[in-house]
């Protein structure tokens, strides 16, 4: 069923942000009212200067910092998305590695990060891991299952054409889940930097996280509002491209 009013769709769209803008800006008013904190430093309005976020952000955050972590533990999550569809295609491997997968995913991510700590540090790639270590086992299992889903006929279709094991992984299957996987990788974007500002909370000196921690003992709303939006910002022009790539590579699904 499509909406019956098309030119509205735009502006219907946007009520929902204004009603929260509202809504905020009223509670922040009558605890300002109450308290006597100054209205700005509880809820920042719409028009917050950018200079707020760049008085708070060092040199190693506008590089860019955060978003080369996310981008490498995106680029780790790929060896992940491979070895659940040989798990699910190929029996010898699967019988190999999918208990193990079952289990390691029933860990809690967060409490592996001491041990990553010891490891690697409190650096960059102790985030890494953590977030790869989180995400990774779901995506696994998740490409088991739309491995699972290919029919099989269209496998030994496959082989009865003359493919090997290398072309039926490759050039029929993948290519068939490809796109259920891209719209995994969004829907698993959220956690990854979950894992990231969890990492960065306990024991950092550096990163968006870092910064809202410390504000937060100030109530620096002006501050953290604006470093939520940009990571909200961050992430949907991620899961944009992502969406953008896939109706491009497949315009099919």
């Amino acid at each position: 069923m499509s909406f019956p009013y098309p030119c509205a769709r735009p502006l219907v769209g946007r009520l929902p942000f204004f009603s929260l803008q509202s809504l905020e800006s009223t509670r922040a008013k009558t605890i300002g009212t109450a308290s006597g904190v100054s209205i700005r430093g509880m809820a920042p309005c719409v028009d917050v200067p950018l200079h707020a976020v760049n008085a708070g952000m060092s040199p190693g955050v506008k590089r860019g910092g955060s978003v080369n972590i996310v981008t490498h533990s995106l680029t780790l999550l790929v060896p992940a998305v491979l070895i659940g569809m040989h798990i699910g295609l190929f029996p010898y491997v699967g019988a190999f590695f999918l208990r193990f997968v079952l289990f390691f995913d029933k860990i809690v991510a967060l409490s592996l990060l001491p041990i990553l700590f010891i490891v690697f540090g409190i650096d960059e790639w102790s985030k890494i891991m953590l977030m790869v270590i989180g995400v990774a086992p779901t995506m696994i299992l998740d490409t088991y299952q739309m491995v699972k889903a290919v029919p099989r006929e269209q496998v030994v279709k496959a082989f009865t054409l003359g493919a090997n094991n290398i072309d039926v992984a490759y050039r029929v299957v993948l290519k068939q889940i490809l796109p259920q996987v891209i719209n995994s990788l969004r829907l698993n974007l959220k956690p990854l930097v979950l894992f990231l500002f969890a990492g960065e909370m306990i024991a950092s000196t550096d990163g968006l996280a870092y910064r809202i921690a410390i504000m937060r003992r100030h109530m620096g709303m002006d501050i953290i509002i604006p470093y939520l939006l940009w990571v909200a910002l961050l992430l949907y022009s991620v899961d944009l491209a992502l969406r953008l790539l896939n109706k491009r590579l497949h315009p099919w699904y």
